[in-house]
This record gives C-alpha cells, sequence and structure tokens, in this order.
C-alpha cells in the first residue's frame, strides 16, 4: 500500500480550544507514521504560533501554515507566499475606513497597529475569552505602527466587523480570499484574509507535487471554515464531528467531535491504523 498523505488542521482537529492534544488522537497519531502514512500539520496559524509542545509530542513531517501561506516538507520550504505592497496598502486601508481591528501574520510573529490592540482584546473578552488565556493560546501581539512596512505579511485576521463574511469578500475585492474565523464559535463578523489562490488546498498541491504523490494519496481532516478548499480538494475529506455545517456537508465524510475521539475514529475509517 501506497503511504498516504494526512493533512491535519490543528485546532478544533488535533487540538481542542483549550489547547489540548486528546490522548486518543496522540497515539492514532503514532501509529499511522509506524504504519508508514505521512503527517502534515496544515493550518491556519503562522509558523511561529505552533504549539511547540505539539512539535515535540509529534514528529511531523510537513507543516503547512498561514492557510497555505508558508509550505515545508522534510525541513525544506516548498513555497512561501507575501502580500505584494500595494495590494497590501488598498487591504489595510479598507480595514481602517470601515474600524475593523485587525492583526498581521508573519512566519516569525503576529503584528498589530496600536489602535487595534484594545480594541482585539476587548472583543475577545466580550465573547467570554480571557485575555491571558487569549495570549497563552495564540501568543502575544507585537505592536507596528504601519502595517504596509511589513513586507512579510503571509495572512490577515480581521475581528467584529460590520460585515459578514460574504460581503466581506464583495468589499475587497478579487485580489483575495476570506475564509470564516476558524477558532472556536465567534461570529462570522470575523474572518481571515490571504491572497487569491493561496489557501490550504494548494498548500496540499505543492507538498504532493514535491513527494511526487498524487490527490488520491491524500487525506485531509479539518473542521472550520478555512478548512473548505482542502476537505474538498483532498482524495478523501474528512470533517470533524464539531465542524461547520458548511464543511460537513462538503465532506467525504463526518467523524466523532474532537472530544470524543474523533481523529481516531477518522484513522481508523479510513484504514490507517
Amino acid at each position: 500500500m501506497n503511504p498516504r498523505y494526512i493533512f491535519l488542521d490543528v485546532d478544533g482537529t488535533l487540538v481542542d480550544f483549550q489547547g489540548r492534544l486528546p490522548d486518543s488522537a496522540e497515539c492514532a497519531l503514532h501509529k499511522a507514521q509506524q504504519n508508514g502514512h505521512r503527517l502534515i500539520l496544515c493550518t491556519g496559524r503562522q509558523k511561529s504560533q505552533i504549539y511547540p509542545w505539539l512539535l515535540q509530542k509529534v514528529a511531523f513531517d510537513g507543516v503547512i501554515s498561514s492557510s497555505g501561506a508558508r509550505v515545508e516538507y522534510g525541513g525544506r520550504c516548498l513555497a512561501h507566499h507575501y502580500f505584494p505592497p500595494e495590494k497590501l496598502r488598498c487591504l489595510l486601508r479598507l480595514l481602517r475606513v470601515g474600524g475593523i481591528p485587525f492583526c498581521l501574520q508573519t512566519a516569525e510573529r503576529q503584528y498589530t497597529e496600536p489602535w487595534c490592540t484594545q480594541e482585539i482584546f476587548t472583543y475577545f473578552e466580550a465573547n467570554g475569552v480571557d485575555p491571558n488565556r487569549m495570549v497563552s493560546l495564540f501568543g502575544s501581539l507585537t505592536p507596528v505602527e504601519s502595517g504596509e512596512s511589513l513586507t512579510n505579511v503571509e495572512k490577515v485576521v480581521y475581528y467584529n466587523a460590520a460585515d459578514e463574511v460574504s460581503a466581506m469578500r464583495r468589499k475587497v475585492g478579487n485580489n483575495f480570499e476570506i475564509a470564516g474565523y476558524s477558532f472556536g464559535d465567534l461570529s462570522p463578523v470575523n474572518g481571515e484574509i490571504s491572497l487569491r489562490g493561496v489557501n490550504k488546498a494548494s498548500g496540499i498541491e505543492a507538498c504532493l507535487q514535491y513527494c511526487g504523490a498524487c490527490r488520491g494519496d491524500s487525506i485531509a481532516v479539518g473542521d472550520g471554515g478555512n478548512d473548505l478548499d482542502m476537505i474538498r480538494y483532498a482524495g478523501i475529506g474528512i470533517a470533524m464531528g464539531n465542524a461547520t455545517e458548511e464543511l460537513k456537508a462538503a465532506a467525504d465524510c463526518v467523524t466523532q467531535p474532537i472530544d470524543r475521539d474523533g481523529l481516531r475514529e477518522a484513522f481508523r475509517m479510513t484504514h490507517l491504523i
């Protein structure tokens, strides 16, 4: 049997929203690797935002971060996409005019302009997320006076817009893609903005091409809005039981929720373990 390439979202798929990896998931990951399969993280998180303890527990074969903006396999960087300066400038102007706070993801850290910081913390507090827990889950925010000064922005995350994601897509135009915010059950007024053509599916494609594998060799497991492209692209797309209804409808199959051994069940139903 050819090795399968398993692309795994982090939040809500591998790790719950309290930052815990279920024991059953850890055992399933190790067993799948022992059976010759390849494990690749495929997350909206930037590289530096991925839990260090998770990378220590499991020797992942590759990492796709910032929703496809950076693709690594076997320690080699295969692709790295940055926002062109003019496109970034236009996007940030639109967000500022709308009073929409945002964060700028780079591989090394997460930046935000001073006026955004308190707005973001206030929004999370209003939605029941303790600011200290927010830092432990996502890392700290690095202030930058002007976002346009950054030349290595991989993705932009915005919060508490007046419009839902569908309306924001129309506003930002054809240069960008927007996926619904993928952490927890926050409202549809939050989104993740990537360059057009850069998403988890494009990251998977780059990884498979490098490995000489085909789409039929791939399995993707996810739960959130930014997993939709990869679930549709992979040979087998699996939605967690706690996934959005849209993702479940797009998936080939649905497993149990993360807190009911969902990842282990997904691996069993696809005969990885």
